[in-house]
């Protein structure tokens, strides 16, 4: 809003006021991160040409503004460009959205992707109970710091005050009738930050590491600007700069989120960094609204943004309002769109109008009042949300089978259904359960229709969804553990592959799934599965382990025995294996298949089940003992499983016989003078019989 003088103000000269407005936010190097502002920063290389307007160095995206012109003269930081990385960031800061979002303080999709969200304890796994079924068990734990006294992380804080001239004001924005229940704006700031402060005190007293403290740094935009008091968790000194606060000057936006860039060059690595930039009023370099000042204060906080830092912006001006969507061009409209650019509500905002806002929504993280008693409630939620803790909310856990696996047992009613992520879904009315364990004394379980339901879709190869309602809370350490049961599909037993003998699986089961699963080879159970959730006003996603299920096969054994002598050395016997008149395996037995007993012997395994017939070729000099040439086999799923339940496997046998054929002698009986006669006759037919043969030889040379 206008920056007004206070009568106290009239002594001050222009000449002063635009010297000091010109004071640096330091540039944010490691080696001066902690020297605060005294309203002379020292001046910086980073060389302008103000006069030109051109070869601007990025002044406030690297906390320069009091950089220095060719010429030796201090520039003017108000009019310092900032190009920033928003075209790079824009992507990389894409929300995780949820399917069944509810805008709500406690359902809203996280700020930024850089920023961690914790992961709940979540696993998957599988229990066979026989006969060829199976349960899939979905778990997720849950956790709220707040019961534990604990918080998830080191956390960085700054708290970026306006000092500006109108802080002199009063809560409802007059000048002279301020009194303890509309204290000055400063007055009330000052309580709020001091309150803050005495909550992240109380919370810090539970940390015993001092390196795992809280730590808040003090950062100031007004006639003076800069950091107030670098990140420490000495809450004695915070406070004493809180009080020495003093408000003159314009409102220049722009330097105060730089000094919280500079301020957070000090985090710990892989703490959670949070800025709290509080406002009275529009950007400014004099009294009416700058839109350089800004975009240039968007564009440093888009680069906290995009490294991962949360900013909740605070309004107290007159017509502050978080919910306003449609803007004019009043000065009110320009400030709530600001407020909403800097935020959180907005992680991609390049610039403060709201066509440059983004991907985003109003998730909360710009907040407004013009009371003193609210604007300390305001600082204390906040201080809940970023310090005190969380927990879980907001939770789904979906899992979509894989195309060797289906319900069983699931019942639902298809009509009641919802729509989830463009699939639908119809409310289960049995089969699948929610089961809670290890709840703490007093706790009481969530009770279905009321603070989950459950879900089935056939969209795909199935989908089971548990959707909690968006303000219930994971109980502390309570296991939740959604089951249903599955069993193989069609395609699961068609991957058995006879040729190969054995069955083509797709994967091996992921650690910690199930004695039947983890490390073993199977099919997975599922395409995909997930948790999802709400924590620390931050939402994401995790996946689940693959567990992996089986099916079992059939050996079918085929025995040759012989009767009469074993073929001689080299022959072959073929042996098919028929379905629907078609050889699915052929098998040549020879020697080489011989078992010490004499008969040939092959193990045809990984058969799946169906009726088939074991059919043999002929040898030379062998005919099938009872004309038996074909085996029927019947193989049924129920045997092989009931062998599988056994640790076995279901096996099947064929047998033939074949009788090794002999040339009729007769027979040499008799006294022996019959005996002497056969062989007397024998011999001289044989005689008879050469003499032909040599005649008709001789005859056909043309000999007589």
């Amino acid at each position: 809003m206008p920056e007004q003088r206070q009568p106290c103000d009239k002594t001050e000269q222009p000449n002063e006021q635009k010297e000091q407005e010109r004071q640096a936010v330091r540039q944010p190097t490691a080696e001066n991160a902690d020297v605060p502002a005294n309203g002379a920063a020292p001046a910086q290389d980073g060389d302008r040409n103000d006069h030109a307007g051109e070869n601007r160095t990025d002044a406030v995206a690297n906390g320069d503004a009091g950089a220095t012109a060719d010429d030796g003269k201090t520039g003017d930081a108000d009019d310092a460009d900032n190009d920033g990385n928003a075209a790079e960031d824009a992507d990389d800061a894409e929300h995780i959205m949820r399917d069944r979002f509810t805008f709500n303080r406690k359902t809203v999709m996280r700020a930024a992707r850089n920023v961690a969200v914790p992961q709940p304890d979540h696993t998957k796994s599988i229990t066979y109970n026989n006969g060829g079924k199976y349960t899939l068990n979905l778990n997720v734990v849950g956790k709220d710091t707040r019961e534990s006294h604990e918080t998830t992380e080191k956390i960085e804080v700054v708290l970026v005050l306006d000092t500006s001239g109108s802080m002199n004001y009063c809560m409802d924005g007059s000048q002279r009738r301020c009194n303890k229940s509309n204290p000055k704006r400063l007055t009330a700031l000052k309580e709020a930050a001091t309150s803050f402060i005495d909550a992240t005190e109380t919370t810090n007293d539970t940390i015993q590491d001092e390196n795992s403290k809280v730590r808040i740094a003090i950062a100031q935009f007004g006639q003076t600007s800069g950091v107030v008091s670098s990140l420490t968790s000495d809450t004695a000194a915070l406070k004493s700069s809180v009080s020495r606060l003093s408000a003159n000057g314009a409102t220049p936006a722009d330097k105060g989120m730089a000094a919280a860039q500079t301020a957070l060059l000090r985090a710990r690595p892989g703490a959670k960094k949070v800025v709290i930039f509080f406002a009275d009023g529009v950007p400014t370099t004099q009294n009416t609204f700058s839109t350089r000042v800004a975009n240039d204060a968007v564009t440093t906080a888009l680069a906290m943004k995009s490294d991962g830092t949360l900013i909740y912006s605070i309004g107290i001006f007159e017509g502050a309002n978080p919910e306003q969507q449609s803007f004019g061009n009043r000065e009110n409209d320009q400030a709530n769109q600001f407020m909403h650019a800097v935020s959180s509500n907005y992680p991609n905002a390049t610039a403060y109008n709201k066509t440059n806002w983004g991907t985003g929504s109003n998730l909360g993280y710009y907040k407004a009042t013009n009371s003193a008693d609210d604007l300390t409630k305001i600082f204390d939620d906040i201080q809940k949300e970023i310090i005190t803790g969380s927990a879980y909310s907001g939770v789904s856990i979906v899992d979509e089978l894989s195309e060797y696996a289906q319900v069983d047992g699931v019942v639902w009613n298809m009509a009641s259904m919802r729509n989830f992520g463009g699939a639908t879904y119809y409310r289960v009315t049995g089969g699948v359960t929610l089961n809670v364990t290890n709840l703490s004394s007093g706790a009481t379980p969530p009770v279905l229709e009321r603070d989950y339901t459950l879900w089935y879709s056939d969209a795909g190869n199935g989908k089971i969804r548990v959707e909690f309602a968006g303000d219930y809370e994971l109980l502390h350490n309570a296991t939740y553990t959604l089951a249903y049961g599955i069993v193989p599909t069609d395609s699961a037993y068609a991957r058995v592959n006879m040729v190969d003998g054995g069955i083509n699986y797709d994967a091996t089961g992921d650690a910690g799934t199930g004695t039947t699963s983890a490390g073993k080879p199977g099919f997975r159970s599922n395409a995909s599965a997930q948790v999802c959730y709400t924590f620390d006003k931050q939402s994401a996603c995790a996946a689940y382990q693959h567990p992996v299920l089986q099916v079992p096969s059939a050996n079918v054994v085929v025995t040759k025995h012989w009767e009469g002598g074993m073929p001689a050395s080299g022959a072959t016997l073929r042996i098919d294996f028929m379905q629907g008149g078609a050889s699915k395996l052929g098998k040549d037995l020879s020697e080489d298949d011989e078992l010490p007993t004499g008969e040939w012997q092959y193990t045809f395994r990984g058969v799946m089940a169906g009726d088939y017939t074991v059919t043999e070729g002929n040898i030379a000099g062998y005919h099938a003992k009872g004309n038996v040439t074909s085996v029927p086999i019947s193989i049924t799923r129920a045997d092989m499983w009931s062998a599988f339940d056994k640790g076995q496997t279901a096996t099947y046998e064929a047998s033939f016989t074949n009788v090794k054929e002999t040339v009729a002698v007769l027979p040499l009986s008799g006294a022996s003078e019959g005996r002497t006669w056969l062989a007397v006759a024998g011999v001289t037919a044989l005689v008879l019989l050469l003499a032909g043969i040599v005649g008709l030889a001789l005859i056909g040379r043309g000999r007589p």
